[in-house]
């Protein structure tokens, strides 16, 4: 059976990393990123290495988008053995700033 792996965050930096290493050790890799053309970019360097990786473009606060992800990787790879939340926000203020103006709510959703 082939091995699934599910990672958010995955266009850049640390979630990349996760998903190159798992890749490489034979694991399909679901990319789900809310960056498009970097998840799709990144997806496709690992293709074209040889690796099996879907991208899928996502904003994890919203649950009917949750729910189309899935759909899309189970369609396309299969069910998930592995998931890995990398997911975050790269806020570029201060979070006592960032949560005054925006609340935490959003921050807690992804």
């Amino acid at each position: 059976m082939d091995r699934i792996a599910l990672v958010t965050g995955a266009a850049k930096g640390i979630g990349k990393a996760i998903a190159q290493t798992l890749a490489k050790e034979g694991i399909a890799v679901a990319m789900l990123d809310i960056d498009q053309h970097s998840v799709t970019n990144a997806a496709e360097d690992m293709c074209k290495a040889g690796l099996k990786a879907l991208p899928v473009n996502i904003d994890l606060s919203d649950s009917a988008q949750i729910r189309a992800a899935v759909d899309k990787v189970v369609s396309e790879l299969g069910w998930p053995d592995t998931i890995v939340n990398n997911a975050g926000l790269a806020l570029g203020t201060p979070l006592r700033m960032y949560l005054k103006a925006n609340g935490i709510r959003y921050l807690l959703s992804i």
